[in-house]
């Protein structure tokens, strides 16, 4: 009976279990486990070599535990890999007699291929994740408020040039490495996500590396808080943004490069055009007849229009676009004083304007347009004495529509004109500016003594 429940006990066992009376190894009794292992019932494994059955060898494996515990008389243990691929945990234990002799050695194989494969996928994992964050230089760190405790990865001390051993992972030690200036408000930051005053702790601060060198550091945390509101751990990541922050003081100081220098050609374009007008001026004195005078002051308007355009760039902070409201209230209180030096009250200007920013591609052909059509009004709007009004609106529709409107009370236009024909209003030239350089479209409205209202409408993407 004693035997049977032996047996019993033995084939429960998940292990393999076996008994050696020799060193050469052949199985004396084993159980139930060690035949399920290689598919063959215990008859078959009694009397056989375990280094046949397990290994397909001709002769024990070296290092063998089984064999050291017959040679030490003491326990043994290995890690062996089986032909098949399995991964076993060996121990052996040697019966010793009453007389001190090595009567055999018992031996207990458990098999740990899965624990091994999940080892092995753990260590993959961990190198992974380890290639991952030292590529993208983000590591996390966990602070255990109610213990102290405080985890720091390897990765973030690595940000600093030391490795995992040679700081602690203790909060104050590693605050001690920001940056004097920074570590007031880093910690103020801090405080105040454990208060609850902000949702989450987002800083970025410097940090002063092993050689004395600058590194930036984006810190993002959160709080976890037990059901009282109170905080018990605060865990996040920092990233090293050094690069970043050295590549955005290099971009800032190439854009300012760049724009002393669109500011410096603004400039000079300007002067340029404005002794170009001088000189148009100048030689429109010397004109006999009033139609060729007329000829060049509209030349000298022109690039009037122009040298606006870039004087209000060189003055803008945003050198590729102008404010194009500003300009409009410029260029048409500039006609009416030309055209009616000694009747500054004779057309009242009203505007309705938006702030309407417009690159130079579409401010240039819309400025000289603009002027086309203050130039016309002043021009044929209010013969002799009569005064009136011009009226401008400057409007974003939908889908970033622009929308120029000019006005007036006076005359009105003949019925039959056909402004793509006639000259003599110059709307044959507004026509061509707004339909080929801003492709965008004009509507004219108006009648003998009621006046000319002229509407232009373009898209423009960043009104």
């Amino acid at each position: 009976m004693i035997e049977y429940e032996k047996g019993l006990i033995l084939d429960s066992m998940s292990e393999i279990l076996a008994y050696y009376s020799s060193t050469n190894l052949k199985i004396e009794w084993t159980n139930r486990a060690a035949g399920e292992s290689v598919g063959l019932s215990l008859n078959k494994l009694v009397g056989e070599h375990c280094y046949e059955i397990w290994h397909n060898r001709n002769e024990p494996c070296d290092g063998c535990p089984v064999v050291k515990s017959f040679e030490t008389g003491k326990p043994e243990e290995d890690e062996r890999t089986t032909p098949d691929g399995r991964e076993w945990y060996v121990r052996s234990y040697p019966v010793i007699s009453e007389k001190g002799a090595i009567e055999g050695v018992v031996e207990v194989v458990q098999n740990i291929t899965e624990r091994k494969q999940a080892e092995e996928a753990l260590r993959e994992s961990k190198e992974r994740y380890e290639m991952a964050t030292q590529a993208a230089k983000v590591g996390v760190w966990d602070w255990n408020i109610k213990t102290g405790e405080f985890y720091l990865d390897p990765v973030i001390k690595s940000f600093l040039g030391y490795s995992d051993e040679e700081i602690p992972n203790d909060l104050e030690v590693w605050v001690s490495y920001v940056h004097p200036d920074d570590r007031g408000p880093v910690m103020e930051a801090a405080q105040a996500c454990l208060e609850g005053k902000t949702p989450e702790y987002f800083f970025e601060h410097r940090m002063i590396h092993k050689d004395g060198s600058i590194r930036w550091v984006d810190v993002h945390g959160s709080v976890i808080r037990d059901e009282q509101g109170n905080a018990i751990r605060m865990l996040g990541t920092d990233t090293d943004i050094t690069e970043r922050k050295q590549a955005e003081k290099q971009i800032k100081a190439s854009l300012r490069e760049k724009e002393v220098l669109l500011q410096e050609i603004h400039h000079r374009v300007k002067n340029n055009l404005q002794v170009i007008s001088s000189l148009l001026n100048r030689k429109s004195k010397a004109i006999k007849y009033k139609k060729d005078a007329e000829v060049f002051r509209e030349c000298q308007n022109f690039v009037g229009v122009m040298s606006i355009v870039h004087e209000k760039l060189y003055q803008n902070k945003d050198l590729a676009s102008i404010n194009f409201k500003d300009y409009i209230a410029t260029v048409a209180r500039e006609l009416v004083r030309a055209y009616f030096p000694t009747k500054p009250d004779k057309v009242a200007l009203k505007f309705e304007l938006e702030d309407v920013s417009l690159g130079i591609d579409s401010a240039i052909p819309l400025g000289l347009v603009f002027n086309e059509l203050i130039t016309n009004s002043l021009k044929h709007a209010f013969p002799k004495n009569k005064k009136g009004e011009i009226r401008v609106s400057l409007h974003v529709r939908d889908e970033h529509e622009i929308e120029l409107v000019v006005s007036d009370n006076g005359i009105g236009i003949p019925k039959d004109l056909d402004y793509r024909a006639d000259e003599t209003y110059g709307l044959y030239l507004v026509a061509g500016l707004v339909e080929k350089q801003l492709q965008g479209k004009i509507k004219i409205s108006g009648k003998p003594v009621a006046g000319t209202e002229i509407k232009i409408t373009f898209q423009e993407d960043n009104p």
